[in-house]
């Protein structure tokens, strides 16, 4: 039974997402699912995932599905697995198995020259580096990121993945490179960001200022990043309390303070 659900929902799924995960949902003990039946479960979880946001599947099914898959799957498959599976694996806390499944995914996606996947997993591996406090190999990961999603003409992430890399290197104390590649994403978001893209990097050349000492033109940015997000302001309101706390005006410290409680 719970197999049929899976075909239904595949099926469906070529007209209407939202009715394709309520049969999907439907599989309530996907644990009962056996090889290519919990593969396609999982694929189709995680493609839903991407499309409508919604939960992906649970991660001892993902970890079945991945090993299913990469004895008996396409590399095609193999690589969007190992992209799910690294992200629940991330979800869960658990990050040295998820950048040993995104190293897997990125080697894959080379061999396939698929710069889009591996630009992809470089970028999870960035992330997971960057939580671990590990800025060196972060901004490692981020540069190669970076290449990957230029090679594949992705400007907006080639942008955004800039912008990390600049967090990485002011995270490190190098100032003048990490402005250097926050004004790269700069220009490369203004001709293919929305106002949401240009806010986010706003906000990073505003933590640069601020980092090195700059509170003149770190107040500026982050009124900037504000102006474009306003309805997404509150960590940009924190970061300019902090730069309004260390030039001693607390009165608007406080002001900007109480913007940060607002919801985001």
């Amino acid at each position: 039974i719970a197999g049929h659900f899976v075909e239904k929902a595949e099926q469906t799924a070529k007209s209407d997402l939202r009715a394709a995960y309520a049969l999907l949902d439907s599989v309530r003990y996907p644990e009962v699912l056996q090889g290519d039946m919990v593969a396609r479960y999982c694929l189709l979880g995680g493609m839903l995932s991407d499309s409508l946001h919604t939960p992906l599947p649970f991660i001892d099914d993902l970890d079945r599905a991945w090993y299913y898959l990469n004895e008996h799957g396409t590399a095609e498959e193999q690589i969007r697995i190992g992209r799910y599976y690294g992200l629940a694996l991330m979800h869960e806390g658990l990050l040295e198995p998820a950048l040993s499944v995104f190293s897997k995914m990125r080697d894959k996606s080379l061999a396939l020259k698929d710069y889009a996947s591996a630009a992809w997993s470089c970028s999870y591996m960035g992330d997971i580096s960057h939580q671990i406090a590990d800025y060196a190999l972060s901004k490692t990961y981020y540069l190669q990121a970076a290449a990957y999603f230029q090679h594949s003409e992705d400007k907006r992430h080639w942008g955004l993945t800039l912008k990390n890399v600049g967090r990485e290197y002011a995270a490190l104390d190098s100032f003048g490179l990490a402005l250097e590649y926050m004004l790269r994403a700069d220009s490369v978001i203004r001709m293919v960001g929305d106002s949401a893209d240009w806010s986010t990097i706003y906000n990073g050349i505003g933590n640069v200022y601020f980092r090195s000492g700059r509170y003149d033109l770190a107040k500026s940015y982050f009124y900037k990043s504000i102006a474009y997000e306003p309805d997404n302001s509150a960590p940009t309101y924190f970061a300019l309390g902090s730069v309004y706390l260390v030039l001693d005006s607390l009165e608007q410290a406080a002001i900007c303070f109480r913007e940060a409680q607002a919801p985001t």
